[in-house]
């Protein structure tokens, strides 16, 4: 009950922030602003939270544990991510961004929030471990991607690998490691700048909605195909093999939302970067946000 009505919030969320952008009260330039400051402050500032307001600590073993239950993850997503576009009969041309669609979930702008309402702060921080991992691979085989639908010279940087998202969840295992108390004005300012991630991304997703046109993406079959696949069939069927060993219930709501949120919104907003068009990969985090809303607490129910 309580994630049906987070989602309920969601959406309402989403809807404030289409309507914004629609009405053109924030105007292209405003929703990146927006969208920043969720990436390079809140969403940063949540995952310290993790670290500042958990009331239990990591040990450097169960931070071993998780980052290889990360990597297990990411390797059975790159599986997957080559298997399934080849059963969708996918073109060529459109291989790259449908093996990163596969890839990269929302966790930033969705799972992070979804997580601290579900099972609070040291959740995040368990999560962060992921997130480090996520960065990894979407910094190297997801660039890669991209370049190869339209590759335009460029190469991978490592300094692209160290971003906020990354530096944010590396202090907060040093903090949690550490056992350094924060106290006072600082952990007042990462409290009320975590505050803002919810509400703020939510709102962002929506703004982004506003360059999809609704009347026609419900026509788009390998798309309609692919929401099933992303949004049903992997969390699903991945959430049922790590049953089979992992028992900590906080690690399995990490796992099933890493798994069952929609496509990350950066793969649009990257694609945008290799590419005039990045229509496709705007219409699969339009299409999978809104469908997200009804299968997230239905997998949860079922997995969890």
């Amino acid at each position: 009950m309580i994630l049906l009505q987070q989602m309920i919030a969601f959406m309402v969320f989403m809807m404030i922030g289409y309507y914004i952008r629609k009405k053109g009260i924030l105007d292209d330039k405003g929703s990146t602003g927006v969208a920043w400051i969720v990436a390079n402050l809140a969403n940063p500032a949540l995952i310290l939270s993790g670290a500042v307001n958990a009331e239990q600590q990591l040990s450097a073993k169960e931070i071993g544990s998780m980052m290889a239950l990360a990597i297990l993850l990411y390797a059975i997503l790159i599986i997957l991510s080559f298997l399934i576009p080849f059963l969708l009969k996918v073109p060529q041309h459109q291989l790259g961004i449908y093996r990163n669609m596969i890839l990269f979930s929302n966790v930033g702008f969705m799972g992070y929030p979804l997580l601290n309402s579900l099972k609070g702060p040291f959740s995040v921080l368990c999560a962060s471990i992921f997130v480090i991992m996520f960065n990894v691979t979407f910094y190297t085989l997801g660039i890669w991607n991209f370049k190869r639908d339209h590759s335009d010279g460029t190469k991978t940087r490592f300094r692209d690998l160290l971003n906020t998202g990354t530096i944010a969840c590396i202090v907060s295992l040093i903090i949690n490691l550490s056992g350094v108390e924060i106290n006072g004005a600082p952990r007042s300012v990462i409290t009320n700048l975590a505050n803002l991630t919810t509400a703020l991304s939510m709102m962002s997703i929506g703004m982004f909605m506003i360059q999809v046109d609704f009347t026609t993406i419900w026509k788009d079959v390998r798309m309609l195909i692919f929401t099933a696949v992303k949004l049903l069939i992997i969390p699903m069927a991945v959430i049922s093999f790590f049953h089979l060993f992992v028992k900590d219930h906080i690690l399995m709501a990490v796992l099933t939302i890493f798994l069952a949120t929609p496509v990350a919104s950066i793969t649009a907003i990257m694609e945008k970067q290799y590419s005039d068009d990045n229509l496709l990969s705007t219409k699969a985090v339009t299409l999978t946000t809104v469908i997200s809303v009804i299968t997230i607490p239905l997998i949860y129910e079922l997995m969890n």
